[in-house]
């Protein structure tokens, strides 16, 4: 029997088949929900490309993509296994105008419009950098989030400062005028209030601040005595701030902040009797940038 150009005839009417190209990358994600990730759209023979985030949260998972052009796509779902469904029929189309969402094994198609962030709140650690100003003082101050629970979470922050003061005392003809060198640590616990771009914070913290500072006591005109010390005293602050999201892991924030130093200073010009002077609180505006752990 002459079988061979039989099979060889069935070989070349069978196609050959696709060798799957599915563009997306894991940039960060579980190990478990990685591997369901790779292995849901390694069985596609075509995608678009993503950039894919994938961030625990309590009630399952916060995914975000991002093609290299086009809007961010985002999500919530509860297992691994959909959040492989979720990306791949993200992946499946065109950048825009329209992409798949939800939280369902069978991938919806919706309008650009209507697919808005999911409003799920990320249970990540913070850390911020920024700036403080007010009427007579400037610094720079950062902070990092230790425990996070539930929209509280709890932190230490750090800052340095610089403040010009000027006093002169009723009762007699003397000014004082000094520049104060602050260094704080402060433990911080805050409540943040928001689940979608938009949050606000609230927050207090007590600590500890060193100061030094130097100046001159003038207890007559054209006479300025110099003035210098140290010590290390305990503070209170007090912030609310506004908070947008400028990215998947980035956010900016601004709000007043309040500062409460309880200071006494004793200065003593030995030409006149010992003056007093205090430093009560200070009140300003803090801006920072956020980078989600």
């Amino acid at each position: 029997m002459r079988i061979a150009p039989f099979v060889a005839l069935l070989l070349a009417a069978t196609p050959a088949a696709a060798d799957p190209t599915c563009n997306v990358r894991v940039v960060r994600a579980p190990d478990d929900v990685r591997a369901a990730i790779e292995a849901r759209v390694g069985i596609e023979s075509s995608c678009v490309t993503l950039d894919v985030r994938v961030v625990p949260t309590e009630d399952g998972y916060y995914v975000i993509a991002s093609p290299p052009h086009g809007d961010v796509f985002e999500g919530s779902v509860r297992d691994p296994s959909l959040v492989g469904e979720l990306v791949t029929g993200w992946a499946r189309l065109p950048p825009s105008p329209e992409i798949e969402q939800g939280p369902s094994t069978k991938p919806v198609l919706v309008d650009a419009h209507d697919a808005a962030p999911v409003s799920q709140r990320r249970e990540t650690r913070d850390i911020a950098i920024g700036g403080i100003v007010t009427s007579n003082a400037y610094g720079a101050r950062g902070e990092v989030d230790v425990f996070v629970k539930r929209g509280w979470s709890l932190g230490i922050a750090l800052g340095i400062s610089e403040a010009d003061w000027s006093w002169t005392n009723p009762e007699m003809p003397t000014t004082t005028e000094l520049t104060f060198q602050d260094m704080r640590g402060v433990i911080v616990a805050a409540k943040t209030f928001g689940d979608g771009p938009w949050r606000l914070r609230v927050q207090g913290g007590i600590g500890v601040l060193r100061t030094q500072y130097s100046g001159t006591l003038s207890p007559t005109p054209g006479l300025e005595v110099p003035e210098s010390g140290e010590g290390l005293t305990r503070m209170a602050e007090a912030a609310v701030t506004a908070s947008h999201d400028v990215g998947p892991d980035w956010a900016l924030s601004i709000g007043p902040i309040l500062t409460y130093y309880g200071q006494t200073y004793h200065l003593d010009a030995e030409i006149i009797p010992p003056q007093e002077t205090t430093r009560s609180y200070d009140v300003g505006a803090y801006a920072a940038l956020h980078y989600r752990l």
